[in-house]
């Protein structure tokens, strides 16, 4: 299970930032986050990826057009600095567990299914974050917070 610290949605996995380019990065996502206004968003689904035949990763999600929205503005802001466009579709996601292939049983997982109850969470901020893997779990460190500021 992930521990509940580590929960967050990501909006775009950056994967290795050049110290030379982590300042322009900043100055990005510090403009787009003036244009945005915090907002609510409802976790309501579980779900798993890739899918219930050989599941690696347990998600409670949303589909959220205001967290669509900022993870489209990300991407295409962060383009110009050398990261590429994501080609799949965006699932707005909090990962749960990551699971060993065959470690999940369907009744197990439709058992969760009709017991999970959705949940607001209150989106005030975009963080960035550093991922260093440590013992095969990933170990994440703020960086730094862009607040909302749009009323």
């Amino acid at each position: 299970w992930v521990p509940p610290d580590n929960f967050h949605i990501t909006l775009k996995f950056l994967g290795a930032v050049k110290e030379d380019t982590l300042a322009d990065l900043q100055n990005v996502l510090q403009a787009l986050s003036v244009k945005f206004k915090p907002f609510e968003l409802l976790l309501s689904e579980v779900g798993v990826f890739p899918d219930l035949s050989a599941p690696q990763v347990l998600w409670v999600g949303t589909r959220s057009a205001e967290l669509e929205a900022l993870a489209k503005e990300i991407d295409s802001a962060l383009e110009p600095l050398g990261f590429q466009l994501e080609k799949r579709s965006f699932v707005g996601h909090v990962t749960l567990a990551r699971l060993k292939r065959g470690r999940i049983k369907q009744s197990w997982f439709d058992e969760k299914m009709t017991s999970f109850v959705p949940q607001n969470i209150a989106v005030k901020k975009i963080t960035l974050y550093q991922s260093t893997l440590v013992d095969k779990s990933p170990v994440y460190k703020v960086l730094k917070h862009f607040r909302f500021d749009r009323d």
